[in-house]
């Protein structure tokens, strides 16, 4: 398999050895295996602070995926899998080695590593364990402060096809905030990479707005032309708002800028998760 170190933004070693596996469960003994042969990697930036990492794996017996990085800032890294598979059970362990940290926070939407005092570097996989339905368990074997990791994620029975994210954004409340004070008219937004053609029929925000604030979402194209705009919407409380398209919106492959805009002009909050432990 390949394996690669990755560094945080200045260029620090954060994990020198790390690699992603598919193994089955072969019978007769009941063990795990893995499947799919490493053939190549590629490397693209997509813009500044985004790099895109693609490896490519193939039995040569009907299995065909390719696992996928999104590194953002070098603090955080998405998974996302997809491709074909032969039917079988399945689970996607990520085996790291010589992590250069002390400290190892984990839940069932990421793993960070990180010192006290500094900011973690994340591995996402929420996407994954949520989004595919099947995935049973998570489980972190073999980890020793500064050293190795294996992180063990339960896939379950797959009939035939594997595709593992197909969430536009992300789903977590977040333990810290993006806030607007005393600016108004301010507008928040990421870029995402949709992998097949749907339809938008709404996004869902964890924001709050300490006054009475007009917030709306919206989706422009990687050429910065809108696509759509949801119905407005006015969030009191710090709890999850869903701002509904109308009609739906038709979208294709390719690259999306996924924006919320807010009115505010005294105080609103965009909750984010920057992996660290408060």
């Amino acid at each position: 398999r390949p394996e690669f170190a990755l560094c945080d933004e200045n260029d620090v070693v954060v994990v020198e050895h790390e690699s992603w596996v598919l193994e089955h469960l072969f019978k007769a003994p009941d063990t795990w295996k893995v499947r799919g042969l490493p053939q190549s990697i590629e490397w693209e930036r997509k813009y500044d602070g985004w790099i895109r990492v693609k490896r490519f794996y193939d039995d040569f017996n009907g299995t065909t995926f390719t696992l996928i990085y999104d590194i953002y800032g070098g603090r955080r890294i998405k998974l996302t899998v997809q491709g074909n598979v032969a039917p079988d059970n399945y689970r996607l362990v990520w085996k790291a080695s010589g992590i250069n940290r002390d400290l190892l926070k984990e839940n069932k939407h990421y793993v960070g590593v990180y010192n006290e005092g500094e900011e973690a570097v994340v591995f996402d996989y929420s996407d994954v364990y949520r989004a595919f339905g099947d995935v049973t368990a998570v489980n972190t074997s073999e980890w020793a402060t500064g050293k190795k990791i294996d992180l063990e994620l339960y896939v379950g029975l797959v009939e035939n096809r594997l595709w593992l994210d197909p969430n536009f954004g992300y789903e977590t409340q977040g333990t810290a905030g993006y806030r607007v004070l005393g600016i108004g008219f301010d507008i928040a937004g990421s870029k995402f990479t949709l992998s097949e053609a749907g339809s938008a029929t709404s996004i869902t925000a964890y924001n709050y707005g300490s006054s009475t604030s007009t917030t709306k979402c919206a989706i422009y194209d990687s050429a910065l032309n809108l696509v759509g705009e949801t119905e407005e919407n006015s969030p009191l409380l710090l709890d999850w708002t869903t701002y509904n398209f109308s009609p739906s919106v038709y979208l294709t492959a390719g690259d999306y800028w996924l924006l919320l805009w807010t009115s505010a002009v005294t105080d609103y909050w965009l909750p984010y998760d920057d992996g660290t432990t408060n």
